[in-house]
């Protein structure tokens, strides 16, 4: 028991020696070294930049801030099936000159993992501004929409009085 505890112990130092390292001066510019090396690779070199950006964007709060500006409801992936999305952009230029329309560029995250999904872009007139943050979003995508705003669950309509009637 002792000899688990002390190398459970050794291996949180060694995590924040090499966190403090990679921290210092000296850590940033090793790490610049790792990623000339990685620009160097033929292969890596064409992956690594947007393994880059994904893993900064996943990983800094600001960014997803940034990146995420609101929370809309769109018609997705058909008429009469709404999804919650997140607007990333207001569109392509060449689309937007073309369609002469005001367009969003939109996030349809999948759950359980809500940085991959769909990305659509629809006039502006066709998404309905949600009164939720992002994190509360991000809540209600991981959740698989278990997990609502405070007040914003529904409660179940009655039914129409054809489906009432017993025959």
């Amino acid at each position: 028991m002792a000899l688990s505890a002390a190398g459970f112990l050794i291996a949180l130092l060694i995590v924040c020696i090499v966190g403090a390292l990679l921290a210092s001066v000296v850590g940033r510019s090793l790490w610049r070294m790792v990623e000339n090396f990685i620009m160097n690779t033929p292969l890596l070199r064409r992956v690594y930049p947007y393994v880059k950006q994904v893993t900064d964007f996943l990983l800094t709060q600001e960014e997803q801030k940034r990146m995420f500006s609101r929370v809309v409801a769109v018609e997705y992936p058909r008429k009469g099936i709404w999804s919650v999305g997140f607007v990333t952009g207001s569109g392509i230029q060449r689309v937007v000159d073309n369609v002469k329309r005001e367009f969003l560029t939109v996030l349809i995250p999948t759950s359980p993992t809500p940085f991959t999904g769909f990305v659509i872009m629809l006039p502006k007139k066709q998404t309905i501004e949600l009164d939720m943050t992002v994190e509360e979003a991000l809540r209600f995508t991981v959740s698989a929409g278990v997990i609502a705003p405070g007040g914003e669950h529904t409660v179940a309509l009655p039914k129409p009085e054809a489906e009432n009637k017993v025959e």
